[in-house]
């Protein structure tokens, strides 16, 4: 018995031991530059793209994804489901719950634009900044 607890010891160390040596090799790719689900992405060029996802979460990146911004809502209970831009500084959001947010300045501040009718929107598309 003795000898079966120290053989599964063992090996045990030696799968701990091989995965500690192999972690440098890891990178956190997704989603990057957070640890909430993203749901969405739109990228207006080659430069600039929004992400959104879980709990508010909108990241914004000028440099084709290789640095991101948080540019967050206040902390919500909900996720973003649907992110899109007309150009760098006029874009929209849908929240799973329908609520449409605006942004005029690329991100920086968001206005809540749900109208009183209920709205179930899953996606939009605008071809203009309107």
């Amino acid at each position: 018995m003795r000898s079966a607890i120290l053989s599964v010891l063992t090996y045990l160390f030696m799968l701990s031991s091989q995965a500690q040596a192999q972690s440098p090799k890891w990178k956190w790719q997704n989603p990057i530059p957070s640890g909430y689900g993203i749901n969405s992405f739109h990228f207006q060029d080659k430069h600039h793209g929004w992400i959104v996802g879980n709990w508010g979460y909108v990241g914004k990146t000028a440099d084709g994804g290789n640095t991101w911004e948080d540019l967050s809502l206040a902390p919500l209970q909900s996720g973003l489901k649907y992110v899109y831009f007309t150009d760098t500084l006029h874009g929209w959001i849908v929240e799973e719950f329908g609520k449409l947010f605006r942004t005029t300045n690329g991100g920086r501040k968001w206005e809540n634009i749900t109208p009183q009718e209920s709205l179930n929107l899953s996606s939009y598309q605008f071809t203009d900044s309107i």
